[in-house]
């Protein structure tokens, strides 16, 4: 009897626990679907109340630039009646953006100073110190873009920031805002620079309207990789008067500098390199042993290809490969 009423008693408890445990999981799932349901709900009326206000904005925009019956009591209405809330500012900003890639000359200007009378460089300004990456990399944009100078030491802080967006977007903000030595800011450079961010400072450099610098001004940068950068670009845009400062290069401990230095005087067809080379060869690394070799096939020829035969007999695999296609290549 005893034995039967605890059974009994243990059996309620479990189900008791079963009931309470079913009851908590529909609370959860229910406030699940709810909070998908709302954020729904939210995003939608968010994505509405953007195209209203982009909406509003282009129309502002058009009577500003257009009309001539614009009256500056409109500017100080539309400013505060719209521009109340972040979201709205933000809309601005693009809308603003938008129209200044696709004009130029004066509607640029007026553009420009659209962007000061509704007070837009504050919040551009204030996100250069936000605590988020992609609002730092977002206001860096907006002010090269514009073309709007901001502190240069809060900018050189953000030439080096962490997040690599960030850097390439100050990188482009120096150029862009550069009136001579587009470039002067990789004295400040602290980090390495990106193949991501050579690729565009190259683009850019091709859009800029100055002078182009002289590359080997950083050729004994202390980062290696701004230093292969200005032999590169020695070689774009062929400073041959440079010759003299790359050569010494060929000593370098560093490979990759040691290779670009070579690929920099093939490129500018300086025929000495081949000796140079050549001489070097034996002690060299594969990668820049590869080099040595296409500048032999570029600027030497088949009996200098042959003074390597017996360094490459005992080498790597690579390297003979290579070897037998500038061979072939004489051969043909």
């Amino acid at each position: 009897m005893g034995d039967n009423y605890y059974t009994i008693s243990g059996g309620n408890w479990i189900l008791e626990l079963d009931f309470l445990f079913c009851t908590l999981l529909a609370i959860l799932i229910f406030c699940l679907v709810f909070f998908i349901f709302y954020l729904r709900i939210y995003k939608n009326y968010r994505s509405q109340n953007k195209k209203i206000y982009e909406n509003l904005f282009i129309d502002f925009i058009n009577v500003y630039l257009f009309s001539p019956d614009f009256k500056e009591s409109q500017l100080t209405e539309f400013k505060n009646t719209y521009l109340e809330t972040g979201l709205q500012k933000a809309i601005a900003i693009k809308v603003i953006l938008i129209y200044n890639q696709n004009f130029k000359g004066e509607s640029n200007t007026a553009l420009k100073k659209l962007f000061f009378l509704l007070g837009l460089e504050n919040v551009v300004l204030r996100d250069l110190k936000n605590k988020k990456w992609y609002k730092r990399a977002r206001a860096v944009y907006v002010l090269s873009n514009l073309k709007i100078k901001a502190d240069e030491r809060i900018m050189i802080s953000l030439l080096n920031d962490k997040k690599v967006e960030i850097r390439l977007q100050t990188v482009l903000y120096f150029i862009k805002l550069s009136e001579k030595d587009p470039l002067n800011f990789l004295y400040k450079l602290q980090e390495p620079l990106t193949i991501w961010q050579q690729i565009h400072i190259s683009a850019a450099l091709k859009n800029y309207e100055g002078e182009i610098p002289d590359f080997s001004q950083w050729l004994t940068h202390e980062q290696e990789s701004v230093v292969t950068f200005s032999m590169k670009m020695i070689a774009e845009y062929g400073q041959f008067e440079n010759i003299p400062k790359v050569i010494p290069f060929f000593n370098s401990l560093n490979d990759e500098i040691k290779k670009e230095a070579i690929i920099c005087l093939r490129k500018l067809g300086y025929e000495e390199t081949v000796d140079l080379s050549i001489a070097d060869f034996s002690s060299s690394s594969i990668t820049v042993k590869k080099e040595i070799l296409k500048v032999i096939k570029e600027l030497g020829d088949y009996k200098k290809l042959m003074l390597l035969l017996p360094s490459v007999t005992n080498d790597d695999i690579e390297v003979k490969t290579e070897f037998l296609r500038v061979e072939q290549y004489f051969l043909k």
